[in-house]
């Protein structure tokens, strides 16, 4: 299935690597009278901004970047973007195992399960896992009879896991994301590329 909007080509990995940013959350905060908050989520969710700028230190680079960015028509277009941070579902970010995350429950019927990674009490979708990366265990014990469906974010079985049983699994993944503005201010050197502030904004697909 094509995503409108999105084009798989990941975002160039050895800038990304450079990349300064996080999660973003957006907090409505009413003072009363009394002098108490009352305080209101408006995102279900963190979306996440990076500067990438940073990443690019040579002419080579920027020019990979601008390559990158007239292919994407600007903002137009949404790519899979490597978290520096945050890319694994191990804690560290280090190699996944089959057992990283509970993605659900088995009853006996179900077969798809939305892959998930969870911050504390705080869960995320993972819509970008990356392919030949996704690990699947069943009650803790590692099978490879599923499959990665990457337009349903999710691992479907050939079978329905048994009632009752854990389902986890574990996985690298990228973000999806664009970029914030339609220019690019990039300047030539004595001393190679010079580059301002370059934002990348996460997205819904």
């Amino acid at each position: 299935m094509v995503r409108v909007g999105f084009h798989d080509v990941p975002f160039p990995a050895a800038v990304a690597l450079g990349a300064v940013g996080g999660p973003i959350r957006k907090t409505d905060i009413v003072r009363t009278g009394s002098g108490a908050e009352v305080r209101r989520a408006r995102w279900s969710g963190s979306l996440r901004r990076w500067d990438i700028s940073l990443g690019i230190r040579n002419f080579a680079e920027a020019e990979e970047v601008l390559s990158f960015f007239e292919a994407r028509e600007g903002r137009r277009h949404a790519f899979p973007f490597g978290d520096p941070l945050d890319h694994s579902s191990a804690v560290g970010g280090i190699a996944p195992s089959p057992i990283d995350q509970v993605i659900g429950t088995g009853d006996g019927v179900q077969t798809t399960f939305a892959l998930t990674k969870r911050y504390g009490g705080v869960t995320r979708p993972i819509e970008l896992a990356r392919i030949g990366s996704v690990r699947v265990a069943i009650d803790g014990v590692e099978t490879q009879s599923f499959s990665l469906v990457r337009e349903r974010n999710a691992v479907v079985f050939d079978t329905p896991p048994p009632a009752g049983a854990a389902v986890s699994a574990g996985f690298l993944f990228d973000t999806p994301a664009r970029f914030e503005d339609d220019s690019l201010r990039l300047q030539l050197g004595a001393k190679g590329a010079s580059v301002p502030a370059i934002g990348l904004v996460e997205v819904r697909l």
